[in-house]
């Protein structure tokens, strides 16, 4: 990894150590495909991204979205922040960045 100063796009790093297997577990799940949603208001998000032109920019596995120019987006929900660290990954936050 490379850290390029504290004002490169006030890139924030947050580093968790764990153990090697416990790495290796999140990892696989990071390489993995996208969950199809099951709470509504989720399938109905999945829905309003797929229709815009969102999904010609960023890529969500195993969907019809498969944008290189953005970031990959598949597990975006279980990041703990967005925005490079700006935003705690909230309901209010991920609406708001996205507007």
């Amino acid at each position: 990894a490379e850290f390029c100063g504290l004002q490169h796009s006030h890139m924030a790093v947050l580093v968790i150590a764990e153990a090697p297997a416990d790495f290796e577990r999140w990892a696989a799940s990071q390489r993995g495909d996208a969950l199809t949603p099951a709470d509504p208001d989720a399938a109905a998000g999945q829905v309003a991204f797929l229709a815009k032109p969102c999904s010609a920019c960023h890529t969500v596995r195993a969907t019809a979205a498969k944008g290189t120019t953005g970031p990959d987006l598949t597990h975006v929900g279980g990041r703990q922040t967005i925005a490079a660290g700006l935003l705690e990954t909230t309901r209010g936050s991920l609406a708001a960045w996205i507007a």
